[in-house]
């Protein structure tokens, strides 16, 4: 038997006419099935949340918070700080920044003038190292080694249904084991500039990507993502060289219902960097698909709703190496072990995972998500390492309101 419990609170607030802000606070005990708290135990916190403590004989105990403070001072201007994650583009999963991802402390500006937009983030990131993968020296103070992050994010939308967007993401040396050095370049908010000026430095980790979506015959959704991570033209011919991410998706809408697919794919090394401190990650998580690096994934969903019931089905199928502890996005890039050969395959037979969930559910309050809910969850992993598959499949029945994500459908 199984349990999950949540408490907290949420807090929204208006001051004026431009200043909004916004806190939250949860407190969960939760057990989990086998495969999930094996893996808990191994990355030694929960995915998408923080660090965990033991509870009972088998479970865990964490909380967690979120805050913002929004300042709308003009039509073309708005400035966010807090403590948050972001989800940017239209699918479930985000090959460029993702709400799988632990929360950090973050300051964003946004600027829209016409058919333009553009947002720029600045972050601070630790590389608390939880199970010595990075060998990063621990102040004596107990401090995490701190890192700094910006993010600019470029859309123009041309016609009412298409957008197009540009992104470009830096990941700045930690100037020592203890602290960090405040890095000016940091806050121009051009993309394309600060990867020019630091990948000639050699000590921080850019990269940059495009996004698009179309809507067609107001129903049909289509949306992409590619990422560039690194590009040796010499190496290609030993498949290698190449690194990066690519997402394909069809979403089909109408009313409050709709269905989508979409496939994903990291290259190897992809997010990974010169050096293992400047990985693309926050708190040892990956900052954009949870799954890291080096797989392929074809994700499908469907959402029915009328009146007061809805009913969700999600799939996916994931094929990777080294499952279902996928922590090799924290080393830095290696092109020299026989495995990493290949884009996206390490080894011949890779292992793989399914995972299928179905849930219906039944509005208590629309306004504030709360409903009573039941499902069931199935999960099928293959490890080249072993010939007998292993199942597991688990019921859930409950009463919640739906809020934040979770995501525990990538190992």
């Amino acid at each position: 038997k199984l349990y999950k419990n949540t408490r907290g609170f949420i807090l929204n607030g208006q001051i004026g006419k431009n200043l909004f802000v916004r806190s939250e606070f949860y407190e969960t005990q939760t057990t989990l099935p086998d495969y999930a708290a094996a893996w808990v135990d191994t990355m030694k916190f929960i995915p998408g949340m923080t660090r965990m403590k033991p509870f009972g004989t088998n479970g865990f105990d964490y909380g967690v918070v979120f805050s913002q403070i929004m300042w709308q001072p003009m039509k073309n201007y708005g400035l966010r700080l807090g403590y948050d994650r972001f989800h940017f583009g239209k699918g479930y999963r985000s090959m460029i920044l993702s709400d799988a991802s632990q929360a950090y402390p973050f300051l964003m500006n946004t600027f829209t003038h016409g058919k333009w937009s553009m947002s720029h983030n600045i972050a601070s990131l630790h590389n608390p190292d939880y199970n010595n993968r990075l060998n990063v020296p621990l102040s004596e103070s107990g401090v995490y080694q701190q890192k700094w992050f910006s993010f600019t994010y470029l859309t123009y939308s041309p016609k009412s249904w298409l957008n197009l967007g540009l992104f470009e993401s830096v990941m700045f040396m930690p100037a020592d084991s203890t602290g960090i050095s405040f890095y000016p370049m940091s806050m121009l908010p051009l993309p394309l500039v600060r990867t020019i000026a630091v990948e000639s430095k050699g000590l921080h980790h850019a990269m940059i990507g495009l996004q698009a979506d179309a809507t067609w015959k107001k129903y049909f959704n289509f949306y992409s993502q590619i990422v560039f991570d690194e590009l040796y033209l010499s190496k290609l011919k030993y498949q290698q060289g190449l690194q990066g991410a690519l997402q394909l998706g069809l979403r089909y809408f109408r009313s409050s219902s709709y269905l989508f697919c979409e496939f994903n794919l990291a290259s190897n090394n992809a997010y990974t960097s010169s050096h293992a401190w400047t990985s693309y990650t926050g708190n040892d998580q990956p900052l954009a698909h949870p799954t890291g690096q080096q797989f392929n994934e074809c994700v499908a969903g469907a959402h029915w709703q009328r009146h007061l019931f809805f009913a969700d089905i999600m799939f996916n199928y994931i094929r990777a190496g080294a499952l279902p502890i996928t922590d090799n996005y924290l080393r830095e890039d290696n092109y020299t072990n026989v495995l990493l050969t290949g884009f996206y395959e390490p080894i011949s037979r890779p292992d793989r995972v399914m995972h299928l969930g179905c849930t219906v559910s039944y509005y208590i309050n629309p306004v504030t998500n709360f409903v009573v809910f039941a499902g069931m969850h199935y999960r099928n992993f293959h490890s080249t390492l072993s010939v007998t598959p292993e199942n597991s499949l688990t019921y859930e029945i409950g009463i919640r309101h739906m809020i934040r994500k979770q995501y525990y459908d990538f190992f």
